[in-house]
């Protein structure tokens, strides 16, 4: 078994602990929707994050369920919940996400909850995948898909002058019981 899932994880703060330290602020909607000169990002929570720039939207790691796990039955749950308003900015018509990025496989960085409902309203968007989820998010339906190995630079096909590129990270990876380090 996974020596990480043996070791004693640290006391969560009760709620009123979190609150003064790591509270809920609600996104201010008018102020995403509206155009920037520079670069925007609003942290979502964890490694989720909207960075926008030059009129694009890109989103991060989206995690927007309450369990990092393969099912909201059981699994860590997360610390902190999102913003209630970050589902109203994602139902705006006038919200548009362009790219996701993916930096790996762990349920805390990818969440197929996440990706089909992100798919099902932005069936315009492209995700950057690490190599060898390809196949994963087309079983997600997700169609515009680029899957990458480390230091590659890929074009953003809406966008020909914008490239993601994928960096090194020391990070092992793994989604189920005997897949460690597959992906």
């Amino acid at each position: 078994m996974c020596r990480w899932l043996m070791e004693k994880r640290p006391k969560i703060p009760g709620t009123r602990e979190l609150d003064r330290r790591l509270p809920i602020l609600p996104i201010d909607v008018n102020a995403v929707l509206q155009p920037t000169d520079g670069v925007r990002v609003t942290w979502i929570g964890h490694a989720t994050s909207l960075v926008q720039f030059d009129g694009i939207n890109l989103l991060t790691d989206p995690v927007f369920s309450a369990r990092a796990a393969p099912t909201q039955i059981m699994g860590p749950l997360r610390y902190r919940l999102v913003s209630p308003n970050l589902y109203h900015l994602l139902d705006l018509p006038e919200m548009k996400i362009h790219a996701v990025l993916i930096s790996h496989n762990h349920y805390d960085h990818l969440d197929s909850n996440s990706v089909f409902e992100l798919n099902r309203r932005f069936p315009e968007a492209w995700w950057f995948v690490p190599e060898g989820l390809d196949g994963w998010f087309k079983g997600c339906g997700c169609k515009n898909t680029k899957e990458m190995t480390w230091w590659e630079e890929q074009e953003l096909p809406t966008h020909p002058n914008i490239k993601m590129a994928f960096t090194p990270a020391q990070h092992w990876c793994q989604r189920y019981i005997k897949d460690v380090n597959q992906f």
